[in-house]
């Protein structure tokens, strides 16, 4: 039996958990954002069919699940400390991101 201490303190944890992962989340959009402010237009090579910046941002959060957005920002930074375009990435995205639309 699980006293009434213990329940409390494991709501409380869970608690926190929760909020953390919130945090995360915000912050991941936030860097997503920052990521893609030098990027006016963003490309979907199979659609002929361009979108903005603002609007891949929205759509990504829209649709990825946190982890996903999490993989994503590090693709980006992986790609950036290689000094390599990240456009094409960002551009396989958009083709994802459109199809799930």
């Amino acid at each position: 039996m699980i006293s009434e201490q213990s329940m409390l303190y494991l709501t409380e944890k869970l608690r926190k958990e929760d909020e953390l992962v919130e945090l995360k989340y915000e912050y991941y959009k936030r860097l997503l954002r920052d990521e893609l402010r030098t990027y006016k237009q963003i490309k979907v090579p199979t659609e002929n069919y361009t979108i903005s910046n603002e609007e891949f941002v929205e759509w990504s959060i829209e649709l990825l699940t946190p982890q996903e957005l999490h993989d994503v920002i590090m693709m980006i930074r992986f790609a950036k400390n290689r000094s390599t375009n990240v456009r094409p990435f960002l551009e396989t995205i958009a083709v994802g991101i459109v199809n799930k639309q």
